[in-house]
């Protein structure tokens, strides 16, 4: 019998993801369309710096290293003018590496998960009466053999979390143009979002006209001159309510004189 070939790189890749759950990723692209160099800088530290997992930052540097690791760069290929099927194909390969790390740690997950829902499962399906059964009896101390026994693997519902992305990329200078873009997409790949970040515009901020001393004055007489006016109804001042309770008294008394008045003629 032939020697079985050795499987290739792709078929390595293939192998090594079977029977992984899928990994989503979310495409991000950066454009940093600032024109101070420091501004620059200070940005990528701020958004590239701080990137953790599930966030990876990937550059146009590490699609050409991928690229060549790969074989879609030859040394032949001039970098600086690279053609878009090639940078889009590295680009491909650089997301799938990142996204076979996320399906083999999403695995060890769902695992962990898997074996604490089959061991609960387990220890709820024990007859309930198997201490009863088990009195009066002294069973035989159990040695320990410092192995960890290994969850038996049974068919039952398992919740999973429900999350729909596992891996954010920010992609760095790519695609730097449409030829790029479509030859991305064409990769099965396609950006979810793309950040542009600009220079901003600082309006001056706008301080209060100097007002004229003569419309000062002006202002101070017309406020004066609204102190004396009648106050508007439903909201009496001081002033009014002072007037109107000395009309009342007035009133008041006029109709006791009168009331004296017819007394005394009916005497």
């Amino acid at each position: 019998m032939a020697p079985k070939a050795k499987p290739g790189k792709k078929e390595e890749e293939l192998e090594s993801v079977e029977g992984l759950p899928k990994a989503y990723p979310f495409l991000v692209q950066l454009q940093y369309n600032v024109s101070s160099p420091t501004t620059k800088e200070t940005l990528k530290e701020q958004l590239e710096g701080q990137a953790e997992a599930p966030c990876q930052v990937v550059s146009r540097d590490d699609i050409i290293e991928c690229g060549k690791r790969k074989d879609l760069i030859t040394e032949e290929d001039d970098l600086a003018k690279l053609p878009a099927d090639k940078v889009a194909k590295s680009a491909a390969a650089k997301i799938y590496e990142l996204l076979v790390a996320a399906m083999k740690e999403k695995g060890v997950k769902y695992k962990e998960i898997k074996d604490k829902a089959i061991t609960e499962y387990l220890a709820a399906q024990k007859p309930k009466d198997e201490e009863a059964k088990g009195k009066g009896k002294t069973a035989a101390p159990i040695k320990p053999t410092g192995k960890k026994e290994e969850v038996p693997q049974i068919d039952i519902p398992i919740q999973y979390p429900s999350d729909e992305v596992d891996l954010f990329v920010f992609l760095k200078d790519f695609p730097l143009n449409e030829s790029e873009a479509i030859a991305f997409a064409q990769e099965r790949y396609a950006l979810n979002v793309i950040v542009s970040i600009k220079d901003g515009v600082v309006v001056p901020e706008k301080k209060p006209e100097a007002v004229p001393a003569e419309k000062k004055e002006e202002g101070k007489a017309e406020a004066e001159a609204k102190k004396d006016e009648e106050p508007v109804a439903g909201t009496p001042s001081y002033f009014h309510s002072y007037r109107t309770n000395r009309r009342r008294e007035e009133e008041d008394g006029r109709g006791q004189e009168i009331a004296h008045r017819r007394i005394e003629e009916k005497h």
